[in-house]
């Protein structure tokens, strides 16, 4: 006697890769999302019809996961799986479980290719592009640069990853970064004001433990620590050599 075959219909996470709907059921969703610093998604699923994914099988491709709200609407997420590992079979052989792991197109890309290169007379809204042009339509940004921002005569870019001399060009330039996820993609935001990101209205925080049919939190804390309460910067011009350069 078979039994009836697994589906996600009622599940409040859903999960799309190129294997298609079932194919990989999730059971454990978990995020780590930070300001110019990407995004880590972890998925726990398993699959009653795949019983020996290969990382080739799935590694580099697009992945989605929809979280069901309390209100029936659902939220995405988006990303490229990155790893794969198998967790073993459950159920006397019937399902095997696997550990997925998604990020950005950003860090799945831009990490891997090195490069010296010098860039002359640009603004940092000409160099981003150029950046990012070696990887095609897999690029998915948009540029939200609204204050005037200076031409360099000339910018270097010597024995680091695209994702190094990105993350350098873009903290000394003062941009921050973020994602938009819908399903099927996600979208890089660069901007250099802090009105440029939406504000979000007054929420009711819901607490409690346990499982519970509706959103809530399940545990919150207040932390601080020991930070530097003043930043005081020197530099030196050779053509000036007395003239004292210091920024506070």
């Amino acid at each position: 006697m078979s039994s009836t075959p697994s589906t996600e219909d009622h599940h409040l996470i859903r999960f799309k890769t190129v294997l298609g709907k079932d194919a990989l059921i999730a059971t454990d969703f978990s995020s780590k999302e930070l300001m110019s610093q990407g995004f880590r998604f972890e998925i726990i699923a398993f699959s009653e019809t795949q019983h020996s994914l290969q990382p080739k099988d799935l590694v580099g491709t697009k992945a989605t996961i929809g979280l069901v709200k309390d209100d029936g609407t659902i939220r995405y997420f988006n990303g490229f799986i990155k790893d794969l590992v198998g967790l073993g079979s459950t159920r006397a052989g019937q399902r095997t479980e696997y550990k997925l792991t998604l990020t950005s197109w950003l860090e799945l890309l831009l990490d891997k290719r090195s490069d010296c290169r010098v860039f002359q007379e640009k603004t940092v809204k000409d160099l981003l592009p150029e950046i990012f042009a070696p990887y095609g339509g897999a690029a998915n940004y948009k540029l939200d640069l609204t204050l005037p921002h200076p031409e360099r005569r000339f910018v270097i870019q010597y024995n680091e990853t695209d994702l190094e001399f990105f993350n350098r060009i873009c903290l000394r330039e003062g941009i921050a970064y973020y994602f938009k996820h819908e399903d099927g993609s996600h979208q890089l935001h660069l901007i250099d004001k802090s009105d440029s990101l939406s504000v979000l209205s007054p929420k009711t925080v819901k607490l409690q433990i346990g499982t519970f049919a509706y959103d809530h939190f399940s545990y919150w804390e207040r932390a601080g620590n020991f930070v530097t309460g003043t930043y005081k910067q020197r530099s030196y011009n050779y053509m000036t050599p007395s003239k004292e350069l210091t920024g506070t």
